[in-house]
């Protein structure tokens, strides 16, 4: 898929979030659960927190809240061994880098993808025009238009 144009590069501009009044899956059950550890408790405390907040909390995602929550349980795990071995490791053939650096690189891509799929990134609601509800004027598009046009 390409780039989406903005409104400036006389693309469509940014989608409206879904109406408070859209049919929804039914109630996201808030709770943790049990099998997270202390990590993903926090992650999915916050997460949850967050996304009902915002009004885009549905049961329907609750899936893909838990795989983000066992995500952020696999980095701080990965960190805590990274931290015990060090960046390097000895091996016969020479010093080398601890590959369980790349694997917490890795996790903090996927972590950086699952949020920004849940809406939880600055881009991600950037791509939906924020939370204004239809009908509402964004401050700051008559300041952008105002510069526009000078």
């Amino acid at each position: 898929m390409g780039r989406t144009r903005r409104r400036s590069q006389g693309g469509a501009g940014p989608k409206n979030l879904p109406s408070k009044a859209a049919a929804k899956a039914g109630k996201f059950n808030k709770r943790p659960p049990s099998t997270l550890s202390k990590e993903g408790k926090e992650w999915w405390v916050w997460a949850v927190g967050s996304m009902d907040a915002m009004g885009i909390l549905d049961k329907a995602d609750w899936y893909h809240v838990k795989l983000t929550a066992e995500a952020v349980e696999d980095y701080h795990r990965r960190r805590a061994q990274l931290a015990l071995e060090g960046d390097t490791i000895s091996t016969m053939d020479g010093v080398k880098r601890n590959p369980i650096a790349g694997l917490v690189q890795q996790d903090r891509v996927a972590i950086k993808s699952l949020h920004s799929d849940l809406g939880l990134t600055p881009s991600a609601r950037a791509k939906f025009g924020g939370n204004t509800e239809e009908g509402e004027k964004d401050p700051f598009e008559e300041i952008m238009n105002k510069n526009r046009r000078n």
